[in-house]
């Protein structure tokens, strides 16, 4: 058992140095299992087994008959993952709130490096738009317009600070959005 689990994981650790090297990028087609047995001396079967752990984690994308494609669809994990912890009661919506808290300043970070006039523009249209999903969340979080309309304010301080290129001030609109969360889900 412990040398098949090497086997598979030599095939993760093949795909994962081809993505970082940018030999393989989002959206092209892995090589033939084949390839890959011969290459790393494994059999097909670890191969498989590597490209089953690599869809369920949002790296690539099996698709019937076509082949094996580079995805990078991590949000199909974690949200697979949390959706069958919370409905194991392992978290709860506190938990998960930290979570995502987490994400988004993490999200928050990165774009500041990233961000271009035109994605702002297309947040900017968002922000308005955000009562429409948010009055599908389960949680009855903007059941005062107050929440709602600072959600809101909280979502045009972060396209601001990203404008702004100000870490501070969007790390504070993330504090404040999640505090006005937390305080709901108690």
């Amino acid at each position: 058992m412990a040398r098949e689990e090497k086997t598979y994981a030599r095939v993760i650790e093949k795909v994962k140095k081809m993505i970082l090297s940018g030999e393989l990028k989002p959206g092209e087609k892995l090589p033939p299992e084949r390839e890959f047995a011969e290459e790393l001396e494994v059999s097909r079967n670890s191969v498989r087994e590597a490209i089953r752990i690599m869809d369920m984690m949002g790296i690539v994308s099996s698709q019937q008959g076509s082949g094996n494609y580079v995805t990078c669809e991590f949000q199909k994990s974690i949200t697979e993952t949390m959706a069958m912890m919370f409905a194991m009661d392992q978290v709860n919506d506190k938990q998960i709130s930290q979570v995502r808290y987490s994400l988004e300043v993490l999200a928050f970070t990165l774009a500041l490096d990233r961000v271009r006039e035109e994605n702002l523009a297309k947040m900017e249209e968002c922000s308005g738009v955000f009562d429409i999903f948010i009055e599908d969340m389960r949680y009855g979080i903007l059941k005062n317009e107050n929440r709602k309309t600072e959600l809101n304010e909280c979502h045009r301080h972060l396209v601001d600070a990203l404008r702004e290129g100000d870490r501070e001030k969007g790390l504070q609109a993330l504090k404040w959005h999640f505090e006005m969360i937390d305080e709901v889900l108690g």
